[in-house]
C-alpha cells in the first residue's frame, strides 16, 4: 500500500511538472502492479474468524457484494472528485484511501493473528501446475484487454472529439 500510495503521488507530481508520457504510464503501472491485496487476504482470513460454514457463506456473501460496490461507486466518487475539484486531488484520495485502509486492515486483531507461512513449497507447487499456468496467462491476457479497453475507448472518443461518446462506448 505504500508503494501504490508512494507510486501514485509520485505520479501527480510528474503529470504537474509536464513529465513525458512514458514516464507517466510506467508510474500508472506502477501503483497498479502495487496494489495491495487485501480482498484476497480477507478472504482467506473468514474460515479462520467464522465460527460455522453458515457464517463463512454469508462472509463471503457480504465480501462480493462489497467488492461490487467497491467496483460500481469507486469510479463515481473519483469522477465526482475529478468534477468538483480536480482530477490531482481524486488520485491522491485514491492514494490516501488504499494507504488508510490497507493499514487498517494490516493492524487489525485478526489479520495479526494469522502466522505467515515462509517456505514456498505449496506457491512452487501452484506454480508449476499445467493447468493453473494457462489459467494465469489467460487471466493475465483478460486484465490486459479490458484495462486497454477501459483506457482506449476513453481516449479513442476524445482524439476523436466527442468527449461525451467515452461513456456511451464504454457501455
Amino acid at each position: 500500500s505504500a508503494g501504490q500510495a508512494t507510486a501514485l503521488t509520485v505520479l501527480v507530481a510528474a503529470s504537474d511538472s509536464h513529465a513525458g508520457s512514458a514516464v507517466l504510464v510506467v508510474l500508472a503501472a506502477a501503483s497498479g502492479a502495487s496494489m495491495p491485496p487485501v480482498s484476497a487476504c480477507s478472504r482467506m482470513l473468514w474460515p479462520r474468524v467464522t465460527p460455522d460454514r453458515a457464517t463463512r457463506d454469508a462472509a463471503y456473501a457480504l465480501d462480493s457484494i462489497a467488492q461490487e460496490v467497491v467496483w460500481t461507486t469507486g469510479p463515481l466518487v473519483v469522477g465526482a472528485i475529478s468534477g468538483l475539484a480536480s482530477p490531482r486531488l481524486a488520485v491522491l484520495t485514491a492514494a490516501a484511501v488504499s494507504l488508510v485502509g490497507t493499514t487498517l486492515f494490516a493492524t487489525a486483531p485478526a489479520t495479526r493473528r494469522v502466522q505467515s507461512s515462509r517456505g514456498g513449497g505449496a506457491l512452487r507447487a501452484v506454480l508449476q501446475c499445467r493447468p493453473l499456468q494457462i489459467l494465469f496467462m489467460v487471466d493475465l491476457l483478460l486484465g490486459l484487454q479490458l484495462g486497454v479497453v477501459e483506457v482506449g475507448l476513453p481516449a479513442l472518443a476524445i482524439h476523436e472529439g466527442s468527449h461525451g461518446a467515452a461513456g456511451i462506448l464504454l457501455s
